[in-house]
């Protein structure tokens, strides 16, 4: 326990200018969640607009590959500290949920602990309303420029006790309260820069992002070509994602004599029966037309994903689905996978029917049978072209650069940019 103490009070090399950012709260750095690539994403923009950024993840300690050598842990250059918030992987429901509404403490004595000056601003993903305010009244008292990282706008079905359970009485206070009181913020979506712009918030949107530099893009393969069609759902199915819909409409395009083949990089067993209501007998009918590789490292995600003749995402529509951004489309693209979808908050702004992605009228069996019988019939060239388009969808959107700007100017930075 006092290596821990000592740990979590370790303070990072300052910059020498007080250009620097400090970037806390509720993800696992660096590869341990959707979240984690979030702000890494976010780090790399400011990086590029002139400021240093440190992370401070609730995840519970550094990995011990990111030893810089000099007593801290970098990862892409980037170093951090980690805060042990999330120490819940044994807890039930009812505690795990009162720890995340009280975390934060120590990420804000490791702040309190900073000398004065050092910290031009914080960046703070998600975390508990109390934690909010306790920092902001932290950054007010220090001088220091709080900005809220907002990514999603939670239906009360997902959280422990529904609609007049803590967790959802919590976030809505946050979503509704303690952000506009915040006043600087960074969204994912239209849809909550739209809603924070109208509460007088100075707002940046910043979708997920990608560094196309990185070896993990570069080194995308492509689909074998022996008249199978593959597709591939990379995640693990929440709420959120419907996919007992394309398990349903697999079953009947094998019946119907296609060779479709879906390739899921995440879900278990339990997960897809969970999806189809328990029917194991569903389940064993799809057989080799259901192919279950597990958890793979997030390095191996994009090649995984570029092997797929298309990728798959359907989701309800949704407040929830219409303030958050999938990650999963992301990464598709920027694999040079295009998209088999239908068109939840901000997907048809980015990508179009026919370009780099199937848009499908809903979420269900039949909606998903029908986009498959058009991607059977596009010939070869236009399949070849629209993965071309999608990798160049993600390099015009979703690469980090052409964030920079306006990051920066949200931090209070001032520089300008030079390419």
């Amino acid at each position: 326990m006092y290596w821990h103490r000592q740990r979590v009070w370790a303070k990072p090399r300052m910059a020498d200018t007080c250009d620097h950012v400090l970037i806390v709260g509720a993800f696992r750095f660096p590869t341990g969640d959707a979240a984690a690539a979030r702000v890494l994403g976010i780090a790399k923009s400011l990086r590029l607009a002139g400021c240093k950024v440190t992370f401070g993840g609730w995840e519970q300690r550094e990995r011990p590959e990111d030893d810089d050598g000099n007593g801290g842990f970098a990862y892409e250059g980037f170093s951090y500290v980690s805060q042990d918030e999330f120490r819940t992987d044994w807890m039930s429901a009812a505690p795990r949920l009162w720890r995340y509404l009280f975390a934060g403490g120590a990420t804000l004595r490791w702040i309190g602990g900073m000398p004065r000056g050092s910290i031009r601003a914080v960046i703070a993903y998600h975390g508990g309303s109390l934690f909010l305010l306790r920092l902001l009244l932290l950054c007010r008292i220090r001088g220091i420029r709080l900005i809220a990282d907002c990514t999603e706008w939670y239906a009360p079905e997902g959280l422990v006790g529904g609609r007049y359970g803590a967790g959802h009485i919590d976030h809505e206070f946050r979503m509704r309260f303690v952000n506009p009181l915040v006043g600087r913020l960074i969204v994912i979506s239209r849809y909550l820069r739209d809603h924070y712009r109208r509460r007088g918030c100075d707002v940046v949107l910043a979708p997920p992002t990608v560094d196309l530099e990185q070896a993990k893009w570069a080194n995308v393969e492509t689909p074998q070509k022996d008249g199978v069609l593959r597709l591939v759902y990379a995640g693990v199915p929440a709420r959120k994602d419907i996919l007992g819909s394309a398990l349903l409409g697999l079953r009947r395009l094998k019946q119907e004599g296609h060779q479709v083949v879906l390739h899921l990089l995440g879900p278990s067993r339990d997960d897809l029966l969970s999806c189809l209501d328990g029917n194991e007998a569903l389940l064993a009918e799809l057989g080799g037309a259901c192919v279950l590789h597990g958890r793979v490292p997030q390095e191996a995600v994009p090649r995984l994903i570029s092997r797929a003749d298309f990728s798959l995402l359907l989701r309800p529509v949704t407040r929830e689905s219409a303030a958050g951004f999938s990650t999963k489309l992301v990464e598709s693209l920027a694999a040079g996978v295009p998209v088999i979808t239908n068109p939840t908050g901000d997907i048809d702004y980015y990508v179009k029917d026919g370009r780099e992605a199937i848009l499908l009228p809903g979420s269900t069996e039949a909606d998903f049978v029908a986009g498959i019988w058009r991607v059977l019939a596009l010939p070869a060239e236009v399949r070849t072209a629209m993965r071309a388009n999608a990798r160049a969808t993600a390099r015009e959107h979703f690469a980090y650069r052409p964030y920079a700007q306006e990051l920066g100017r949200l931090i209070g930075n001032g520089r300008e940019l030079h390419h």
